[in-house]
């Protein structure tokens, strides 16, 4: 309830405040029976554009549609949705991400037929770095149904027992940065806590993760994360201060995710108080990219990404090249969703 009126107060600071209130409120928490929230993030995009009844509709760039079948059956599909205009004629991906950064296309979605270095650098070229980021990343949505062996093992602490719910993560970074050093991964951090209010509409809970639990291993790679940690927690002129969501780290997977573990191996965390988190930061790109297939592959939960974070218009995405036509018009929903709540 106050993460909710939080949220709802921050809505309407925003210069999209009446649009995104409604989005706010209609965003339920994953785990109740109102879908998984990859459709809860599509029904807030049709309601927002239905309900508000835009003119024109939002303007979507697949690039790829005339090289790739996958995508123009995806283009079809968000067309008939009635929420996109797909602009048909705009082949060129460095023209998109052009028109992204004068206003005059909504979303550039591309990867299908692309190799992620081309994607990304023609975005950095075209759209470029918000103002002080000095990294673009990335991350995932991994969302776990109840019946899925991710959800159980969370439910029941590996213990066998307890009831599973659906589940829903953030999954950073896992298509970008190789090996991001402690100020990198301290960034990729900041924006994946943004990303978490924008896409789950939730306070962040992140876990910093490594193979060592609060100073059970010594490495210089664990020592990147306890860095960034620290980071996190001072200001712009090097003072100590609390950052703005609640993070904590370095973490092993199991006690980041199972409350019962991390009892026993960091009772002191900022997050032994029950609460899943909602936010997993990977050390480097090897074990990013590894856990979110992993997850999707062998854990039953869908991955929706990569979704590109740290552009000056946050809303041109990568797609994987195995992508489903359901995957890039989950790819298409999100991409649009930052451009209804303001950004």
């Amino acid at each position: 309830v106050q993460e909710g009126k939080m949220l709802r107060q921050l809505a309407l600071r925003s210069p999209a405040s009446r649009v995104h209130g409604r989005l706010l409120s209609t965003a339920a928490v994953p785990g109740t029976a109102n879908g998984g929230i990859v459709a809860q993030i599509e029904a807030r995009v049709r309601g927002a554009v239905l309900e508000e009844k835009r003119s024109p509709k939002l303007r979507l760039a697949l690039p790829e549609i005339q090289v790739d079948d996958r995508v123009l059956r995806a283009a079809d599909e968000l067309e008939a949705s009635g929420c996109f205009t797909v602009l048909r004629s705009l082949t060129d991906l460095d023209e998109a991400n052009a028109l992204l950064k004068k206003g005059d296309v909504d979303g550039v979605v591309s990867g299908a037929a692309t190799a992620t270095g081309d994607v990304i650098r023609s975005a950095l070229r075209n759209v470029g770095l918000a103002e002080g980021t000095k990294v673009v990343s990335s991350f995932f949505l991994i969302e776990a149904p109840a019946h899925s062996p991710v959800a159980r093992v969370v439910a029941q602490g590996g213990e066998g027992s307890g009831q599973a719910e659906p589940r829903c993560f953030v999954f950073a970074d896992c298509a970008v940065n190789p090996d991001p050093d402690s100020e990198k991964l301290a960034a990729i951090a900041q924006q994946t806590a943004e990303s978490c209010r924008t896409f789950l509409a939730q306070q962040p809970r992140m876990a910093l993760l490594s193979f060592s639990s609060k100073g059970s291993a010594r490495h210089k790679r664990v020592d990147k994360v306890t860095d960034a940690l620290a980071i996190l927690h001072r200001d712009a002129h090097g003072t100590e201060r609390a950052s703005d969501f609640l993070v904590d780290g370095e973490l092993q997977l199991d006690a980041a995710v199972i409350p019962g573990i991390l009892q026993k191996k960091a009772p002191a965390s900022a997050l032994a108080d029950q609460k899943p988190v909602n936010c997993l930061v990977f050390p480097d790109l090897d074990s990013g990219n590894i856990a979110y297939k992993l997850a999707e592959r062998f854990g039953g939960c869908k991955a929706v990404g990569p979704i590109l974070q740290g552009l000056s218009v946050p809303r041109s995405n990568d797609l994987s090249r195995g992508c489903s036509v359901q995957d890039i018009k989950d790819v298409a929903y999100l991409t649009v969703l930052p451009k209804l709540v303001g950004r």
